[in-house]
């Protein structure tokens, strides 16, 4: 049976308009952070304003017209998916590009915190120089990785990137993170354990706080970033 003109569709509460309720499920169904939830929020929801309007200048009713756009626009499980993507993509790019300034400011910073150390001449163990080379490396590797997973979802967001492309660089982009977090912790406490006076070395101390703020953050983004893009599966 066909509703009275302005009255509640079976699944639209009283008082809530489709375009709202459309939005809100969209909203429940997307993974990732707010800020960029709102942002293909609105950009749906002007979509669907737009469409409304449009019905409603051939003359159908308001609360018609907002239903006609939401049934135009799909339903969100088939639309939700490529929002999904979008959401990812983005988080993915901004945190490439997060880790490919941090890692530059990590290794310059990595530096002055042992110049001029009292432990300095010391011969390392063996096992602790080849952590260290390891770090380097991988350093290099997670920079690199990093960049290049910029540069790609940059470029494939001209076209949308697909869910594949940001698993990939999503994945990548953790994976070079988390080797580059845990070498670089090992050599920290390494050192520590070596030279006991690192703990009272200024460098030392002022670097291993911002370092470890910095890979605290990292840490989380990366793991966000990781569900946003499971999410897209």
């Amino acid at each position: 049976m066909t509703p009275e003109a302005g009255a509640a569709a079976p699944w639209q509460p009283e008082g809530v308009s489709a375009i709202d309720r459309y939005v809100t499920a969209l909203d429940r169904r997307l993974v990732g952070p707010g800020r960029l939830k709102r942002d293909v929020l609105t950009e749906a929801r002007d979509s669907l304003i737009d469409a409304a309007a449009a019905y409603e200048d051939a003359g159908i009713d308001p609360a018609d017209a907002q239903r006609r756009a939401v049934d135009d626009f799909g339903s969100v499980a088939r639309i939700a998916p490529a929002y999904q993507a979008e959401v990812a993509a983005t988080y993915g790019q901004r945190l490439a590009g997060l880790v490919t300034v941090l890692l530059v400011i990590g290794a310059l910073l990595g530096d002055r915190m042992w110049q001029g150390a009292p432990w300095i001449g010391v011969e390392p163990p063996e096992g602790y120089v080849l952590a260290a080379r390891a770090l380097n490396w991988a350093g290099y590797l997670g920079l690199a990785t990093a960049a290049i997973g910029f540069l790609v979802l940059r470029w494939r967001a001209r076209w949308g990137a697909s869910s594949e492309v940001v698993r990939a660089v999503g994945y990548a982009t953790a994976a070079a993170l988390g080797t580059v977090l845990v070498l670089g912790g090992a050599v920290y406490v390494s050192t520590v354990a070596m030279y006991p006076s690192a703990l009272t070395w200024p460098p030392m101390v002022v670097g291993g706080i911002v370092l470890s703020a910095a890979v605290g953050y990292l840490g989380w983004g990366a793991t966000r970033c990781v569900v946003a893009v499971r999410a897209t599966t």
